[in-house]
């Protein structure tokens, strides 16, 4: 039951945290919750430490998930703009939603690196490719062929190894 709980700790500390970045994020200012933010991932990844729960994709996973609270939090503050009149309207920033667009791709590069473990499928399809090459020269390496000349192809009469 205590060891559950001590596995569950870190993983508590994430969740209370992320609900103290979004209250920090309408209640005061952008960068006093991105303040939050970092210390958040460090009290996680001491927690984690500390228990010997720690686990890279974990830590991966975070890093992703809270680049891209950061990213969705600027680019609302700063990409997009309520304007009185008329009624309703918006305004897009171009700097805003390119500031936020760029630290989702960021965010998001280790989540896909992480879905293609070591690119093992495009090294095994050049590796056949190769092996497949080798075999055909193989083949073609015996002495029993000619060239074949253009009387040849044109009457069709030939045979092909």
């Amino acid at each position: 039951m205590i060891n559950n709980f001590k596995q569950s700790i870190p993983s508590f500390f994430l969740v209370l945290g992320y609900l103290v970045y979004f209250i920090l994020l309408f209640k005061t200012s952008f960068s006093i919750s991105v303040i939050w933010m970092m210390i958040l991932i460090y009290l996680w990844l001491s927690t984690s430490l500390y228990f010997n729960i720690y686990n890279a994709n974990s830590f991966i996973k975070i890093l992703s998930c809270s680049g891209i609270f950061v990213a969705l939090s600027m680019f609302f503050l700063n990409g997009v703009e309520e304007v009185p009149f008329p009624e309703g309207a918006v305004v897009f920033h171009a700097e805003g939603i390119a500031q936020a667009l760029f630290l989702l791709f960021l965010c998001s590069i280790p989540i896909v690196l992480k879905l293609i473990p070591e690119n093992t499928i495009i090294l095994n399809n050049s590796i056949d490719t190769k092996s497949n090459s080798r075999d055909i020269k193989g083949k073609n390496q015996s002495e029993d062929w000619e060239e074949a000349t253009i009387e040849d192809l044109e009457s069709g009469e030939f045979e092909t190894l």
